[in-house]
């Protein structure tokens, strides 16, 4: 992926263990951490639904006196298409 991506696109990757809880504690530390006060976020993307779900919770859990409006317009994508029905602000696949 990142020999094919375009210049101005910039990632960040966080290991989780593919489920919801590990997301969204991966997200959690890193909110935490003072560089990703920096960072521009247009799109979340999970290597599966369930992970894009507590990505997203971490997000609206941020208590950062930013981190409401900041994080109100993130987009949240999964590719697996799990069976739960997708929640506003959340898109899968059914």
């Amino acid at each position: 992926m990142l020999e094919t991506k375009p210049a101005n696109i910039h990632t960040k990757m966080l290991r989780g263990h593919w489920t919801e809880e590990s997301a969204q504690k991966a997200v959690s530390s890193w909110l935490r951490l003072s560089t990703s006060k920096d960072d521009s976020i247009d799109v979340v993307g999970a290597q599966d639904d369930s992970m894009a779900m507590g990505a997203r919770k971490a997000f609206q859990d941020d208590r950062s006196p930013q981190g409401k409006s900041r994080w109100e317009r993130l987009l949240f994508t999964g590719c697996d298409g799990c069976p739960k029905p997708a929640k506003p602000g959340c898109a899968t696949r059914s």
